[in-house]
């Protein structure tokens, strides 16, 4: 999901996965897209700070300049128990 930043400030994100299988959760700068698009994912920069591996409940915080972003979601569960679906709920707060 591609996001902008409107002015430099504290983003607080929270994820809840209310269905489904648990998410890897990653935040990118817009100049990242064709490494996302190749899923390149062992060469891919990201905002460490929003990093998260496998979460089903996530909220982090930390400071993002001004400009375009992507966040992205990624299911890396695999077999007979995954699910096929997932309803996920996302909120995003900007503060100066």
């Amino acid at each position: 999901m591609r996001f902008t930043v409107p002015y430099t400030g504290s983003l607080t994100l929270t994820i809840n996965v209310v269905h489904g299988n648990p998410m890897d959760v990653l935040i990118t700068n817009a100049d990242q897209l064709p490494v996302l698009q190749a899923k390149d994912w062992q060469n891919i920069q990201t905002i460490t700070d929003f990093n998260a591996v496998k979460t089903q409940t996530y909220a982090r915080t930390a400071r993002l300049p001004l400009g375009a972003y992507y966040l992205v979601l990624r299911d890396t569960s695999l077999g007979i128990l995954s699910s096929s679906a997932s309803d996920i709920s996302i909120k995003m707060d900007l503060k100066p």
